[in-house]
């Protein structure tokens, strides 16, 4: 990377730094109480208190499962749906299911 490349990427990243500390407009308090979406958190001598890493905690907790539960939902759909179809029509593997009515779709999560 050429010198004045360089300079320029280094000007860049400055300008963006520096814009986003102003963006903010405020200092965050070393005591005190901040706002958050899921609450207050508490702050003492620039540490959250066991409360607020509790807090902070459950909702990583919270947010994890939902995204496993989320992530897993196709798969268990599609475990369900071969399931299904080895115990209602003795398909293998491989085996090939023709879906004639609509009762014959309803084992099925999503047979659009």
């Amino acid at each position: 990377m050429k010198t004045t490349q360089k300079l320029n990427v280094l000007a860049a990243t400055l300008a963006c730094a520096l814009a986003s500390t102003s963006a903010f407009g405020q200092e965050l308090p070393t005591t005190g109480t901040i706002e958050s979406p899921i609450g207050p958190f508490e702050i003492k001598n620039g540490y959250p208190t066991e409360r607020t890493v509790t807090k902070l905690y459950d909702a990583l907790d919270f947010q994890r499962a939902t995204q496993a539960y989320l992530w897993a939902l196709p798969l268990m759909a599609m475990t369900e749906w071969q399931r299904w179809t080895r115990e209602e029509f003795g398909a293998g593997n491989l085996g090939y299911v023709d879906y004639f009515d609509f009762k014959d779709k309803l084992g099925i999560l999503t047979a659009n």
